[in-house]
């Protein structure tokens, strides 16, 4: 059985309290086990006697009460704050730990390892550099020699060094909003870079997600580079490449027939090398780029409907006119002799008429009367 933390009594030159590894506890010499309730009001923990008698009891700040109501000064440290919070495995963190308390023979230890070059500032602050540690978080734990000790749970979190893995989109403009995924990020993320130049927006997320919107750049395919608080950063080469997108503004005519193959002309800015041109989805044939401003193409077969026209140059943007082509059914004319007067009729896909005008100069459409014209 050993003494695990014990507090000291100047007055009567022994340990006043002592816990043992066992989880036992004994004062002035007498085992009292576990402590019960509370006695002066501003006590935070006492101890009883087997008689549930007051023994001893001390306050936030290590002020002592004896039972014979005895102030003694005898006091244990206390820790307010660790700053910084997040630092490298690899250690070398300077630390500053405020606090209460402290003397110049205080030790500071994370997660049982000492901490280095610690010193005692004053009574309210220490200074220490962090040990080599595991990943995670850590308890922080300061130690006056033969008076007590203080742990603060989760006070200091060890990183390893950043990863950065994907960059999505990976390709776009100036504003386009990215997700950057990878390993070890630190809060609060200190930046983001594309080619040198700052992102905007930055926000940590949690330890493997950042997002933010890419800075200007020239057209071309660059590094993504993340920074954390410490220093560290991690790189991911060729991360994102800056495209044009191209504007469509027209399509001239604006329909054509649900068969496909209407020549049409597409008007707008910025086509550059155009790889391909799209009606709701169906890729045109016969695409030319006449100039940055117009393109011409044939238009694929689709269904009656209206559709988005969408231009994609060869670096990969893109440009979308929303409703911009209109699919219409094709009609048929027939002639059919009525009692010696010719007749035409229209008829759409399904073969329904839809007008009819005879030799005679009247026309019907069908449900309704024969409507002649004026003389």
């Amino acid at each position: 059985m050993g003494t695990v933390y014990s507090l000291y009594s100047e007055r009567l030159g022994e340990n006043v309290i002592e816990f043992t590894d066992t989880g036992d506890i004994y004062c002035h010499g007498m085992n009292t086990g576990v402590p019960t309730a509370a006695f002066p009001a501003n006590c935070v923990f006492i101890i009883k006697d087997s008689d549930a008698s007051n023994l001893v009891g001390w306050d936030m700040y290590g002020e002592i009460y004896l039972a014979d109501n005895v102030h003694e000064s005898v006091r244990f440290p206390i820790v307010t704050s660790v700053t910084p919070v997040v630092g490298k495995t690899a250690g070398g963190t300077g630390l500053t730990i405020n606090g209460a308390n402290f003397t110049s023979d205080t030790t500071v230890t994370l997660d049982s390892v000492a901490c280095t070059n610690v010193v005692y500032v004053d009574s309210t602050q220490l200074t220490a550099d962090s040990p080599a540690g595991d990943a995670g978080a850590q308890t922080l734990k300061v130690t006056i020699p033969n008076q007590g000790s203080f742990s603060l749970a989760e006070a200091f979190t060890y990183y390893g060094s950043p990863t950065l893995t994907t960059c999505s989109p990976s390709t776009g403009n100036e504003g386009t909003s990215l997700t950057l995924t990878g390993t070890n990020f630190q809060s609060p993320i200190t930046g983001v870079t594309i080619n040198g130049e700052d992102c905007t927006s930055v926000v940590w997320r949690n330890s493997t997600r950042v997002t933010c919107r890419a800075p200007a750049n020239d057209n071309g395919t660059y590094d993504v580079v993340v920074t954390n608080p410490d220093g560290e950063t991690a790189t991911l080469a060729s991360g994102f490449q800056y495209i044009t997108s191209p504007t469509v503004t027209s399509v001239s005519p604006w329909f054509g027939l649900t068969t496909g193959g209407e020549s049409v002309t597409i008007t707008g800015t910025g086509f550059s090398s155009v790889s391909g041109v799209t009606f709701g989805g169906s890729s045109a044939t016969s695409v030319v780029t006449v100039s940055g401003t117009s393109v011409t193409c044939n238009t694929p077969a689709r269904s009656e409907e209206v559709c988005n026209v969408v231009v994609t140059n060869g670096d990969g943007g893109a440009g979308t006119l929303y409703s911009g082509f209109e699919y219409q059914a094709q009609t048929s004319i027939t002639l059919s002799d009525n009692a010696g007067v010719d007749t035409r009729e229209w008829k759409d896909e399904s073969g329904m008429t839809v007008i009819e005008i005879n030799s005679l100069g009247e026309f019907k459409i069908p449900g309704q009367a024969v409507i002649g014209f004026p003389d």
